[in-house]
């Protein structure tokens, strides 16, 4: 049985729904025992606007952690996309702030020139973005900064089938993870979308974690809720069967002790 989310977002992001109370109510009820927030990343010195949301999530999920302590071990982190020029930042939430864990959900590449591009709407070559895709999420993983690689098989989006490049990236990309010793998630929010638009290539993508299961990466399970329904409704069934058919090696707690 699936007990444990580490990949949990709040309305801050401006495209999740749901209080947080609901969120953990919802975790346990559907037997979650480990739940971890990990909204998308606030930068402190963007706006005082962005500065008040990061200390209100500090703060509300602080405050709920010990509410719920008899129920529910609740953990406080970000998703973060990995930059150069915000190692720094992560460093000091990680040190200074009380934030326990940063995931890497990387949804924006660079170009050669090292200009930000967000990979679904400024590239339309599938290729060059698995390319990139690689290089940003390689630097990452190299970093240790993050606890996890969040939903890695994300460039399936750009691709009409599952070609040699493809599947070339998708092996690269389990390769580094395995030697910088960083898990990779089978991500059940990229699974709902991709039902509920009956959308055949997209991630997670089989093929991918396929070849995970060859190289024998540690993979972990992630909601990925956007809405307290998510954890309810996720396909566990499904996760599991992947699990068992391409003999992933699963791991379901991560060690957050400082």
């Amino acid at each position: 049985m699936i007990d444990y989310n580490y990949h949990t977002h709040t309305s801050r992001c401006g495209h999740a729904h749901g209080t947080e109370r609901e969120y953990i109510e919802a975790a346990i009820a559907r037997g979650i025992k480990v739940l971890g927030f990990s909204d998308h990343i606030l930068i402190e010195s963007k706006n005082e606007e962005t500065k008040a949301k990061l200390y209100d999530y500090i703060k509300t999920i602080n405050e709920l952690k010990e509410e719920y302590k008899d129920k529910i071990e609740i953990h406080l982190g970000f998703e973060c996309e990995h930059f150069d020029d915000r190692v720094d930042y992560y460093k000091y939430l990680l040190k200074e702030k009380g934030i326990e864990y940063l995931i890497l959900g990387q949804h924006y590449i660079t170009d050669k020139h090292g200009k930000r591009l967000d990979m679904f709407d400024e590239l339309d070559n599938p290729h060059e973005i698995a390319k990139r895709y690689y290089l940003c999420v390689k630097e990452g993983l190299k970093s240790g900064l993050y606890v996890y690689l969040a939903h890695p098989d994300l460039y399936t989006r750009e691709f009409k089938e599952i070609d040699k490049v493809y599947l070339k990236y998708a092996k690269k990309i389990c390769k580094a993870a395995k030697h910088y010793h960083v898990p990779i998630e089978l991500n059940l929010n990229g699974l709902y979308y991709k039902k509920l638009k009956n959308i055949s290539i997209s991630y997670p993508c089989e093929e991918f974690f396929e070849i995970a299961g060859k190289v024998r990466n540690d993979v972990m399970v992630g909601i990925d809720a956007h809405s307290p329904e998510l954890i309810t409704n996720a396909d566990y069934e499904w996760a599991e069967s992947i699990i068992n058919k391409y003999h992933l090696h699963t791991i379901s707690r991560l060690n957050l002790k400082k």
